[in-house]
C-alpha cells in the first residue's frame, strides 16, 4: 500500500524539515546521523524503508552519497546515516547531506 511516513529534510547546516506525513521530530546526533520520530507507531520494527541522498553542489567532486539504516530502527523512530562514497576506493565518511528523503511501508500499530 501507501507509504504511511515521509519525509523530505535538509540534513546540512541547520537541519531542518521541508515536509512530510506522520513524521515528528528530526534530531540532528552529529555529522551524518538523523533520527525521525513517526507520529503514529508502526505495528512492529519490520516494516520496509526508502531512502535517498543528494547534494547536487557536490556532484563533480569524485564523491558519491548513500544513506544507511542504523540498528535503531524501531516502531516510533528510524535513525539513519548519510555517507560521502569515494569513487575510486569506495570507503566512506560520515557527511551531512543537503537532501534526505525517508518513506516507510508497512503495517501501523
Amino acid at each position: 500500500g501507501l507509504d504511511k511516513m515521509w519525509i523530505f529534510f535538509n540534513g546540512s547546516g541547520t537541519v531542518a524539515t521541508e515536509d512530510s506525513f506522520n513524521a515528528t521530530s528530526l534530531t540532528d546526533n552529529g555529522t551524518g546521523d538523523y533520527t525521525v520520530d513517526i507520529v503514529n507507531d508502526m505495528g512492529n520494527a519490520n516494516y520496509a524503508y526508502y531512502l535517498t541522498v543528494s547534494q547536487l553542489r557536490h556532484s563533480s567532486s569524485g564523491f558519491n552519497f548513500r544513506g544507511n539504516g542504523y540498528s535503531a530502527v524501531t516502531a516510533s523512530a528510524i535513525r539513519i546515516a548519510t555517507l560521502f562514497i569515494s569513487a575510486t576506493d569506495g570507503s566512506g565518511t560520515a557527511a551531512d547531506v543537503a537532501d534526505i528523503n525517508i518513506s516507510i511501508k508497512g503495517d501501523l500499530a
